[in-house]
C-alpha cells in the first residue's frame, strides 16, 4: 500500500503544463471465478458490480502513462460443497481495492486513444455472510456462521487492463472510456478456518469449515467518464 500510494504521489507530483491529466468516475461489473479443490467445477457464484475513481497521468508527447483507480464492489465467493457436493456455501464480501496500472497510449482518429498495459494493487475482503445455492430440493432452514462479519483479509492483485478513449464532443474536455481488465488475485496461506453449521429441512446437520485458499480470475468491464485538466 505505501508502494501505491507514494507512486500516485510521484505521478502527480511531476505534473508540467505538457502533461495530460485525467480525473474520472465509472461503473465496472466483475465476473470473479474461484479455483480450489473445496469448490471444484463450482467456481463462478455471481456477478460483482461495483464503482471506481481514477486518476491518469500522460506526458503530452509520450506513450506511456500511469493511472491510480481506487474501487469498490461487492463480491460473493463459493466456498466449499456439502449434501453429496450438491450444494454449495458462498461468503459474501465487501471489496475496497487499489490499482496503480502502467499503460501504452496510442492515438487513434478523432482525438480517441487506445491504453493498454498492465499493474499490480491490493484487495481488501472484509466478510459480510454466507449464503447457500440452491441446487438441490434441500431447504436450508437455520445457519449458523461463526464472526463471518469480522474476517478481513487483505490479497495482492495483478492485471491486464485494456481501455479506449475518446471525447464526449469536439473539442470537449469530457472523455469517455469502455474497457475491459483481467484480473488474478492470489490468495495468500489463509490459516484461519471459518465455522458454519448448516440445519435442513430434515433436521440434517452439517458442521462446515471453508478456507479462503486457492486463486481468483475476475474477468471485468467497465465504463469511466473522465474531465481532462
Amino acid at each position: 500500500m505505501r508502494f501505491l500510494f507514494a507512486a500516485a504521489f510521484t505521478l502527480l507530483s511531476c505534473t508540467t503544463i505538457s502533461a495530460q491529466v485525467d480525473v474520472g468516475l465509472g461503473a465496472e461489473l466483475g465476473f470473479p471465478f474461484l479455483f480450489n479443490q473445496e469448490v471444484r467445477n463450482h467456481n463462478h457464484a455471481s456477478g460483482a458490480p461495483g464503482v471506481r475513481a481514477i486518476i491518469t497521468y500522460a506526458p503530452e508527447n509520450g506513450f506511456l502513462t500511469g493511472s491510480l483507480i481506487a474501487g469498490y464492489n461487492q463480491t460473493i465467493l463459493p466456498m466449499v460443497r456439502f449434501n453429496g457436493g450438491l450444494d454449495v456455501l458462498y461468503m459474501r464480501f465487501r471489496n475496497t481495492n487499489v490499482t496503480l496500472l502502467g499503460r501504452f497510449k496510442k492515438e487513434m482518429g478523432g482525438d480517441a486513444q487506445l491504453l493498454y498495459g498492465v499493474g499490480v494493487g491490493a484487495q481488501f475482503l472484509t466478510g459480510t455472510g454466507v449464503q447457500v445455492s440452491k441446487r438441490s430440493d434441500n431447504d436450508i432452514s437455520r445457519i449458523i456462521a461463526d464472526s463471518t462479519n469480522y474476517n478481513k483479509i487483505t490479497l495482492p492483485t495483478f492485471n491486464l487492463n485494456v481501455e479506449y478513449i475518446r471525447p464526449a464532443s469536439q473539442g470537449s474536455k469530457f472523455y469517455y472510456g469502455i474497457g475491459v481488465q483481467l484480473q488474478y488475485v492470489y490468495l495468500l496461506d489463509q490459516t484461519e478456518t471459518y465455522r458454519v453449521d448448516i440445519i435442513d429441512k430434515n433436521l440434517q446437520y452439517y458442521s462446515l469449515r471453508p478456507q479462503l485458499t486457492g486463486n481468483i480470475i475476475n474477468p471485468v468491464v467497465f465504463a469511466n467518464l473522465y474531465y481532462r485538466l
